[in-house]
């Protein structure tokens, strides 16, 4: 444990140095050691994709090959690109990344039926890198017990571990005359499995309107199993009702 104290606390001391991608493949997580690696903003889009789209990674690794920043063009291959429309991207990549709902999150963003069979599951590894400059931005209205789940993962059911998430802008907003709940958290929105030495910084702010429910947290919305993290983000929540949790790391366990 204290080792991982030690590593997190050396992240966090480390600059972000961005490097230019050298991804021949864009699109396509390279195996490596019985490992697939994200080595450009590409890569991280279509992973996204495919979790959201039922590929769960159960016992399989992915691990970030190198920092990235999403406001950086040396961190895509072709940041100008227009062709990801099948991955929910239907114009310039980097613009709609960053403006607009931003990125979508890895994994389905509501709790529907069979939202398990949706979200991550495996272990995913920051291998002590920085994804910098992440943004969101989503507003929904709902009348039933649809939640909207927001951060770079939307439901984590596997491993996350030896991340860092800097200057991220994560917002949502949520109208609903039901019960449903808004939950943002940095790398994941809901945690339901385990997040280790990983860290946030930058803003989150997560609005329910009318009798949703609002939680926010720095590395979590809701959690239950989370170890040696830091917490740099603001958090703001607002809510019409007294249903509005927040916390540093996370506004419930």
């Amino acid at each position: 444990e204290r080792k991982d104290i030690e590593e997190l606390e050396e992240l966090l001391s480390n600059e972000t140095v961005v490097e230019q991608v050298t991804d021949k493949n864009p699109g396509q997580l390279e195996e490596e050691n019985g490992e697939k690696v994200i080595n450009s903003i590409e890569d991280l889009v279509v992973f996204a994709s495919n979790v959201t789209g039922g590929e769960t990674y159960t016992e399989e690794t992915v691990k970030l090959g190198l920092s990235l920043d999403f406001n950086s063009v040396k961190s895509y291959v072709n940041p100008y690109r227009k062709d990801y429309e099948k991955y929910g991207y239907n114009g310039e990549l980097k613009t709609l990344l960053t403006s607009g709902e931003g990125f979508k999150p890895i994994g389905i963003t509501t709790n529907e039926n069979d939202y398990k069979n949706k979200s991550f599951q495996g272990t995913f590894d920051g291998n002590g890198k920085i994804i910098k400059n992440l943004y969101i931005n989503k507003e929904k209205m709902e009348n039933n017990e649809t939640d909207l789940r927001l951060g770079l993962f939307g439901t984590n059911f596997g491993e996350i571990k030896k991340l860092g998430i800097e200057s991220c802008n994560i917002s949502g907003e949520l109208t609903s005359n039901g019960v449903n709940t808004i939950m943002i958290g940095g790398v994941a929105s809901k945690n339901l499995g385990k997040i280790n030495s990983c860290y946030v910084s930058g803003e989150i702010l997560s609005t329910a309107n009318n009798t949703a429910r609002s939680n926010a947290g720095g590395i979590a919305g809701s959690t239950v199993g989370m170890q040696n993290c830091y917490n740099l983000a603001t958090i703001t929540g607002k809510s019409d009702e007294s249903t509005n949790a927040i916390g540093g790391i996370s506004s419930r366990y």
